[in-house]
């Protein structure tokens, strides 16, 4: 039996509302797509400004090592051997999260003393 021109019309309107709410759901992405986690951790929810904040001085060269894959460790000594300090919001370690920043250099970019601080005695 074939169908009508009403009724493929019908049956084709029905297929693509289906095809879109699937895609709705799948939120645009291609059916069987994986995503992977977001760099600040599973299952959190945390909404980043995606421009480049104003980072303090030297941060700018932190990133461009870390984004060269330079290794943790050399980054963690030129760190270490700067003799800047990071003073760095939670809005700018989270953009440097998102930008492959890892926990150990940041870790080693907010130890850093203070500008103006003075160690305690050992």
């Amino acid at each position: 039996m074939m169908e009508s021109g009403d009724d493929m019309k019908t049956n084709f309107i029905h297929k693509l509302a289906v095809g879109v709410a699937v895609m709705a759901l799948a939120g645009g992405r291609a059916i069987g797509q994986t995503v992977g986690p977001p760099a600040t951790g599973p299952n959190t929810a945390v909404a980043v400004n995606a421009t480049a904040p104003n980072l303090p001085f030297g941060v700018p060269e932190i990133l461009k090592l870390c984004q060269a894959k330079v290794s943790d460790g050399t980054v963690v000594a030129f760190v270490q051997n700067s003799g800047d300090s990071y003073n760095l919001s939670a809005d700018q370690i989270l953009w440097l999260r998102q930008q492959g920043v890892s926990d150990a250099v940041l870790t080693a970019m907010l130890s850093r003393p203070r500008a103006g601080a003075t160690p305690s005695p050992a």
